[in-house]
């Protein structure tokens, strides 16, 4: 009468370490993380995801660094399997 509960097939990987000015492939669908640490309100951080390598669509950006002058910044986007970052 009910569903049956099943186990989820996939759990959250190792994290991972990136560089900046970097252009990564997604192997998977997932969800990136990011913080940016600064002081310099001429500090700006820009997100480009799609399918060419390097990427060129604008997904996230903190222009002017209103984030990174309070010293810190979290940004977060979304990406698809295959795609450029």
């Amino acid at each position: 009468m009910g569903a049956k509960a099943t186990q989820p097939r996939k759990r959250l990987g190792a994290w991972l370490a990136r560089s900046i000015d970097t252009v990564y492939q997604a192997a998977t669908d997932g969800i990136v993380c990011v913080t940016a640490i600064g002081n310099s309100v001429s500090s700006n951080i820009q997100v480009k995801t799609d399918g060419s390598n390097p990427p060129t669509s604008l997904r996230v950006s903190d222009e002017g660094g209103l984030g990174l002058e309070l010293g810190y910044v979290d940004i977060y986007f979304c990406h698809r399997s295959k795609s450029f970052f």
